[in-house]
Parts: C-alpha cells; structure tokens; sequence
C-alpha cells in the first residue's frame, strides 16, 4: 500500500481538529510546518475531499506563524463563505419546501444533506450538495412531481423512482426508492425493515422533517458504503457518518439505541463493512471510540487501505489520477473509465469480496446504459 504523503498526513490533522473541535478530548500537538508546496497539497486535498470548510476551521485556529500565505489561507476563507451563503440559501428553500408539501399532504424525509449539517460544529461549513426528498408511496410521489413540474424547471429525464428539479443553482432530487445495491442479504431484507422506520415518529427540525435516527444511522452508512465500493467517496462523506453517531449518541434530539442498532447491522449484513469503516473512523478520523458501534481495533490495516482508496479516488471517483490519461472520443474514452473503474474494484475486492461481486454486474448495466443514451 502507497505510504500517506505529508500533504495528507498534515490534511488528516486539521481535518480531526476541526471535525471534533467540540469534544473534550487530550488535544493533539501543533500541526507541524509545512512549506508552500506542501500547503498547496493540502487544499487541494481538501477540496478532492469536499472538506473546504473543515480546513478553514482548522486553520483559523492555528497561531498565525503556523498558518499557511495569506493567499493560500484567504482562499480557503473564501470558499468557506462561498459554502456559508450556499448553506444559508439551501436552509431557507428547504423551509419553504416542507411546509408546502405538508399542505398538499405529500408526507416526505429530508435525506442526507442539511439534516447532516445540524451535526456538525459548524453546520454552515459543511460543503453542501443537493437536496434529497424522500417519498415514501408511489401515490404522493407523482402527485410530488406533478407539482413540481408545474412550477420548476425539471432536468428532462423520467428515472422512474427519481426526478430532478431546480430551484435556481439548487437541485431537488425526488427518490420514490432508496436504492440499496450493495449486497444481496441488504437489498433483500432493506425493504421490510425501512416500513418498520417509516412507521415511527420523525425528527423535526422546525418545519422540516428528518428520518428517525435508528433508519438515518443506517442510511447513511449504506450510502457512503455503495458509493465507496461503486464508484468513491470523499471524507465528508465519512463526516457526515461520524458526526450523526456521535451527536445521537452524546444526546441530540432523537438518541440512538445501540442495541438495536447492532442488531439492524447485523440483519442487514452489513457487519463487516461497518467494522471496517469504524475502525478508520477511530483510528484515523478522530472519532471517540466510545461512540462508535462495532469498533474493532483488529481492522486496523483494513483501515488504512480503505483509507488510501479514499485519497487516491477522492468524491465519486473523480480525482483519480488515472482519468488524467482517458482518450478523447465517446467510446474509447468509456472504455478506459470503465477499465480504471474495474482496477478500483480489484482493489476492493480484496476487503469486502461479497460486496465487490453484487456491485461488478451493476457497474456494466449502468456503463452500457451510458453508451446506449451516449451520456458523459
């Protein structure tokens, strides 16, 4: 496995320090100096990690000598007040979002997203993505996208269980199916147990209504691990994981019960992934062990391979350094994503077999339906 470079080892410092800054916990040492070059690294890895913010709440409170040039560090204070207005603007169209479907009797889950954000130290910090909408019955689903459709502007395309609009630089994705490809006991068993989730009381914050915590701390996971084994995700996706577990676990408005999130883990069959992802989380995420179901320090290795995976794609995949080669043309530039894409899965295959072999025949399905309707 390929040694962390000192770019990313300073990154993974600053990243604990701002994740966790409202833990009380033996505070780590100075970050170490580091030269522009090196600096330079940093934010890029940052923004491959979609975790801007985060290095901007670490930076800000280093001793200005520590710090990286002023442009350096300017530059990351504005995309964090780039995020801050992004947040700002996300916040006040989901709470004109809810309200409105609740009238027409539309029941919906904000999923994801700024429900996320609530748990971080700086919610507004967070790098936001779009809004997910989860509707539960086909009924009040097409009912959703008949309202939508008249008013918004829609992205043209008839996914079946999923519609795009847009709010102007916001997307709202409507999901009628939590899609969960990961392994076969998962996607057999997700179903029945999300009907026992949806039949109890929600988390509102204010007007807007979230998950219960027991199907979120679940959901999460399964997200951030079918886009890890299919394509790549970046840390703030782990975040996001971590920093649910931990508020719900330290308090919050909905605590967790662990003893029934075990058992959740355990018929889902999910066990082996989630021990892995634990122990990075502890191990090298900063997250307090004692917060973390499952941890096992025995995974320690798997870990950090899964680790590397992470900084070698970054979010979706996207920063791979093979794609650096792909050849022009539609055809032959598909053909070598789809052949760095399987050498990522070899990779995989090497931690979670199971998984790797559900996820290969989805992978072709998805790449041929991309040649035949010639999407990038």
């Amino acid at each position: 496995m390929k040694r962390f470079t000192k770019a990313e080892q300073l990154f993974l410092h600053l990243f604990r320090r701002a994740l966790w800054a409202d833990v009380p916990t033996t505070p780590e040492a100075e970050a170490p100096m580091a030269d522009e070059a090196t600096w330079l690294r940093v934010v890029d890895v940052a923004v491959e990690q979609t975790c801007q913010g985060l290095l901007a709440d670490a930076l800000s409170q280093m001793p200005a000598d520590r710090r990286p040039s002023k442009p350096i560090y300017f530059s990351m204070v504005n995309m964090t007040a780039e995020a801050e207005d992004r947040n700002r603007n996300m916040n006040r169209c989901l709470h004109g979002l809810f309200p409105m479907l609740e009238r027409q009797g539309i029941p919906a889950w904000l999923l994801k997203g700024q429900g996320l954000a609530r748990c971080y130290p700086q919610p507004l910090h967070r790098m936001s993505g779009d809004i997910d909408v989860f509707i539960p019955t086909a009924e009040a689903f097409d009912r959703a996208v008949e309202l939508f459709a008249k008013h918004l502007p829609g992205d043209g395309l008839e996914e079946g269980h999923e519609r795009t609009f847009h709010v102007d630089d916001i997307a709202i994705e409507l999901h009628s199916l939590i899609v969960t490809d990961l392994n076969g006991r998962l996607r057999r068993n997700f179903p029945a147990w999300c009907q026992q989730q949806l039949a109890k009381p929600p988390v509102m914050w204010d007007d807007v209504v979230l998950p219960p915590a027991s199907f979120n701390a679940i959901f999460v996971f399964v997200h951030l691990a079918r886009h890890y084994v299919g394509g790549g995700i970046g840390l703030r996706q782990v975040a996001d994981w971590m920093r649910f577990l931990y508020v719900h676990r330290t308090g919050g408005d909905s605590p967790l019960d662990v003893a029934e999130l075990e058992r959740d883990i355990e018929h889902l069959g999910i066990k082996r992934l989630w021990q892995v992802f634990a122990t990075l989380a502890v191990d090298y995420l900063g997250c307090p062990a004692e917060v973390m179901p499952l941890y096992d320090p025995h995974h320690h290795r798997d870990a950090a391979m899964v680790l590397r995976c992470i900084f070698d794609e970054g979010n979706f995949g996207h920063h791979d350094t093979a794609m650096d080669h792909r050849p022009d043309g539609f055809l032959a530039g598909k053909a070598f994503s789809f052949l760095v894409q399987v050498r990522r899965m070899v990779h995989k295959f090497q931690l979670f077999p199971r998984e790797t072999l559900f996820c290969f025949p989805i992978l072709i399905r998805d790449g041929m339906g991309r040649i035949v309707g010639r999407k990038a």
